[in-house]
């Protein structure tokens, strides 16, 4: 069990690993230690005794989240990501883990941690330049990664139990040969098409609709023509941001503010370092001594360390990060200095020229005076919101009015004449200052007409209050203000369905015994011969032709037309196959050989899935949908 344990760590389970780190590094995955700010102490899903708690999901969540925005660019929000389903995927990942620790813990599974031990001290990230493990590289790394040992264990741990547990019905899934050949053959049937795109040129002048057809069109399409629901909204909205703009800061604050962030206004002095490590002091004073004589370090460099210009370059570094010896060793050079004498450090012995100097810097409080007023008004907003809600609230309960109660508070009242279920006015243009409130639009289309509502939460601690002033009912527009659309409608209608039928007629003389080619010419359509291909993703059909229609071009016979769809630019395609070219397994041995691997994967991939569902069933699952939306709602500082 050991030796099977030690093969899988040494390839996949060491790359997935790494991958962790090499993530950690780039997007910053473990950052900090604030997690959330709602905290719970249930957990949000348990597997017989094993429990994934609130903290787990959270940080995964996070983890996830980042992810997806360094992928997808920073406009990929938490909000849209939740829409999306990413925390049931992240639950979800999380509820296979707990399932294998359940598992591991019913069945008597474990991992010796000899064997962690092993497989940590083989990971390069933390073996010194001669290539032992260094357990201050090791604390070094992580440490810069934001992770502990405990979670490095713990992650190597879980990975070689997930092993011990599913790799023998992974391995143990062995599709027969007849499949792959099979499979074969479909995927590798190739086929050439010859094709031409019917246009609506072909149909000459289509007929403009009669007065009765005008009339006919219109009644039968009522919703093609119909105005929504409109309502006149007045909404008093006591936005956060807005309140902190009529805030005043005191000097005396703004200076305790100051302050209190100095530490990180203040830019270290960076050098620009160039360095390299060797294994032994003998001949890393050797190459001191050339450095000393005139020598240029680059090539210096490439003749002792086998390096070559560009890695050598560690560019603008402050002094911690660096390890001790060598910040102070570099930091008491001059611009242009090298190191008299190598410098030791567990990494080896260095040699180092600092190529320039970046001065540390601090900003002053006119530096940062307006972004500093800002935020100590908007937190000040913030806390005066619970005190202005509670004084509105009163106020109405008194019986004043929704705009009388906003001029006493100084809070904005606006009226919104007409405003439909998406948020626009009758000209379809978004109405301006909405507010900030996910649930706005669904309150003022359920609240009754006359009465002011509640108070409601809007986003980042603010609130609003609405009524309904009028309701305009939907309704179908007169066929005079929308005569020119429904004329237009018909007429693309009218164009559509003649030009469908022309199809219809063409494929029927190609599939009575006349040529394509010259079926095309009759209508002034240029032909046009693709492939061969594949049925699937070939790029010799991408451009042309829809995937759906060559899927039907590939159930068809040899020498039978078909048409497809009306297209973006209102062309049908009309197509017929020339030539096939069966797949021949016999003749491709080692691509079958290669797909009856990919169908093993894949098969085992599901019976693993399916193994996890039946035990996740066996040893009893649940949730806590509230302790999820409680996390869900309380984000992450610093999260979008």
């Amino acid at each position: 069990m050991l030796q099977s344990l030690r093969k899988g760590a040494s390839t996949w389970v060491v790359r997935i690993f790494i991958g962790i780190l090499a993530v950690s590094f780039g997007i910053g995955i473990w950052q900090g230690n604030t997690l959330f700010s709602g905290r719970s102490t249930h957990p949000v899903a348990t597997v017989g005794k094993t429990e994934v708690s609130p903290e787990s999901f959270q940080a995964a969540f996070n983890r996830r989240l980042r992810q997806v925005q360094a992928q997808y660019g920073g406009g990929m929000t938490r909000d849209m990501m939740i829409q999306a389903g990413l925390h049931l995927d992240v639950l979800n990942q999380l509820t296979a883990e707990a399932t294998i620790r359940e598992a591991g813990r019913q069945l008597g599974l474990a991992v010796p941690d000899t064997l962690i031990i092993n497989e940590i001290q083989a990971i390069p990230a933390f073996r010194d330049a001669a290539g032992r493990f260094d357990p201050d590289r090791f604390r070094q790394v992580l440490q810069q990664a934001g992770l502990t040992e405990a979670m490095v264990t713990e992650q190597l741990r879980a990975t070689l139990l997930s092993r011990q547990l599913l790799n023998p019905v992974i391995e143990g899934s062995q599709p027969p040969r007849l499949a792959a050949e099979s499979l074969y053959r479909y995927r590798d049937e190739k086929r050439s098409i010859a094709m031409f795109d019917l246009g609506p040129l072909a149909l000459g002048t289509v007929a403009a609709p009669t007065e009765d057809e005008i009339t006919a069109y219109y009644e039968a399409n009522p919703k093609a023509f119909s105005a929504p629901e409109y309502r006149k909204v007045t909404v008093l909205d006591g936005d956060p941001d807005a309140v902190a703009k009529g805030l005043t800061v005191a000097p005396e604050e703004l200076q305790a503010a100051y302050d209190d962030r100095l530490a990180s206004l203040q830019t270290p002095e960076t050098r620009d370092v160039q360095q390299f490590v060797l294994g032994d002091e003998a001949t890393a004073t050797k190459a001191a001594a050339e450095l000393a004589a005139g020598a240029d370090f680059a090539a210096v460099a490439k003749t002792y360390a086998k390096l070559e210009a560009g890695d050598i370059e560690l560019g603008f570094v402050p002094k911690p990060a660096l390890p001790a010896a060598l910040g102070e060793a570099v930091f008491a050079l001059p611009e242009g200095g090298t190191t008299a004498a190598p410098v030791k450090t567990n990494l080896g012995w260095h040699l180092a020229r600092v190529t320039g100097i970046k001065a540390a810097t601090t900003k002053t409080l006119d530096d940062v005076k307006d972004e500093l007023t800002a935020d100590i008004a908007r937190q000040h907003a913030e806390d005066k919101m619970v005190e202005l809600g509670q004084q509105l609230q009163d106020a109405l309960a008194g019986g004043a009015s929704l705009e009388n109660a906003g001029s006493q508070l100084g809070l904005t009242v606006t009226t919104i004449e007409a405003l439909d279920r998406s948020g626009r006015d009758p000209s379809g243009t978004p109405v301006a200052n909405l507010p900030k409130a996910a649930n706005f639009l669904g309150d003022a289309f359920t609240a009754e007409v006359g009465v002011t509502g509640n108070l409601s939460d809007g986003d980042k601690g603010g609130f609003y209050v609405l009524r309904v002033d009028a309701v305009t009912p939907a309704a179908v527009k007169p066929l005079a203000t929308v005569r020119d659309q429904v004329i237009a409608a018909a007429l693309d209608d009218r164009s559509r369905t003649a030009l469908r039928a022309l199809a219809d007629t063409l494929v029927a003389r190609i599939n009575g015994g006349e040529a394509i080619a010259a079926v095309a010419k009759s209508v002034k359509a240029k032909l046009v011969t693709l492939g061969p291909g594949v049925r699937e993703g070939d790029a010799a059909f991408a451009e042309k032709l829809p995937a759906d229609l060559v899927t039907t071009l590939f159930a068809t016979a040899k020498g039978t037309a078909v048409a497809g769809a009306v297209d973006d630019k209102g062309d049908i395609p009309i197509a017929v196959v020339t030539a096939v070219e069966a797949a021949d397994p016999a003749a491709a041995a080692s691509a079958v050989d290669d797909l009856r691997k990919e169908l093993a994967t894949q098969q085992g991939g599901e019976l693993a899935a399916a193994t996890l569902l039946d035990l996740r069933t066996r040893y009893g699952y649940r949730t806590d949908q509230a302790a999820i939306d409680k996390l869900l709602g309380a984000g992450e500082p610093g999260t979008p």
